[in-house]
């Protein structure tokens, strides 16, 4: 037989956990809370938007700070073989991998704005399966039009802020345990100056192929806004870019003989022609080929005569 005690005891076990548990739920995961609160899921990279934004003048900075968001949250893609596709070739050409620590983009015009990518290894020269690395990727404004509560209303509460070197107001964002985004907006200026990303941890896999494809989807569609609006300097350097890529592309070798030649670079346009009847022809591609045949006729040649064959252009204007 039990006694009342026993019973006593039974009865408020229950009760005891109830409330030991209301006081450790909140201890133990208020900081998660806080930490999904601060990485909310966010509307993925619209390209698309990206290319609106170089109409607006100044530079809408909203369409980076999505891009900035993006590579935060996705920090793998901070990496020059898939940033050459957005936003051009960096100041050092040619650039793919990351042989090299750093890359800037000075000359860019997508937002108008200037950009720098860095890099550490730890744990050997390549990492190494217990390495680690480094990552930064820095966005500098002339003049952003958003502000630190425009990251506010994209982001959330910020874990920290605090003054930088310059007495300027950061606020810094944990957007996951290995990555974060900060910003600063120089006091009176009603404009975020900076926005920057950093990746320390693991190394990181390589970009995805589909990361890749949509990349080099925008990439086709800036080489399209920037013919379009006759800044053609700016649309064959993505071209460019774009054929060294896809060498194959008989239509990308269609477009950039057809641009060539309104460049009056008479020489390049033949070649080019030249290159895309070779790859119709190897490919055959009838519609293709007839195109590149109908260029070549516009100087006067036949599809069949000597390769070496060419006519040279008065102004000798050169693209390569």
């Amino acid at each position: 037989m039990r006694s009342a005690s026993t019973d006593l005891f039974a009865q408020a076990l229950p009760v005891a956990l109830i409330a030991l548990v209301s006081i450790l739920f909140p201890l133990v995961f208020s900081p998660l809370a806080g930490f999904a609160e601060t990485v909310r899921d966010d509307k993925p990279t619209n390209f698309p938007d990206l290319i609106a934004a170089t109409n607006k003048k100044p530079p809408h900075g909203k369409s980076t700070l999505s891009f900035m968001v993006s590579l935060a949250r996705r920090p793998e893609l901070m990496h020059p073989q898939y940033l050459r596709m957005v936003l051009g070739s960096p100041d050092q050409a040619r650039a793919h991998s990351f042989p090299a620590n750093s890359f800037s983009w000075s000359q860019s015009d997508l937002w108008k704005v200037r950009y720098s990518l860095s890099r550490t290894m730890g744990g050997g020269s390549s990492g190494g399966a217990n390495g680690f690395e480094c990552r930064q990727f820095i966005v500098a404004y002339g003049q952003s039009k958003i502000r630190l509560k425009d990251l506010q209303s994209r982001l959330g509460k910020p874990t920290r802020c605090y003054f930088n070197d310059r007495a300027q107001p950061v606020e810094l964002y944990q957007i996951s345990p290995t990555t974060t985004l900060s910003a600063s907006e120089p006091i009176n200026s009603f404009d975020i100056e900076r926005i920057i990303v950093s990746y320390t941890g693991p190394v990181l896999p390589p970009v995805g192929q589909q990361d890749l494809f949509q990349a080099s989807l925008f990439r086709q569609e800036q080489i399209d806004h920037h013919l379009d609006r006759g800044n053609r300097e700016r649309g064959l350097a993505f071209l460019q870019e774009h054929i060294d890529d896809n060498p194959e592309d008989i239509e990308a070798h269609l477009l950039l003989a057809d641009t060539l030649q309104r460049r009056s670079d008479v020489n390049g346009a033949i070649a080019e022609y030249r290159r895309a009847l070779a790859l119709a022809q190897g490919s055959s591609d009838l519609p293709m080929q007839k195109k590149a045949i109908k260029g070549l006729r516009r100087f006067g040649l036949a599809p069949d005569q000597a390769v070496s064959t060419m006519i040279v252009s008065q102004k000798g204007d050169q693209v390569r």
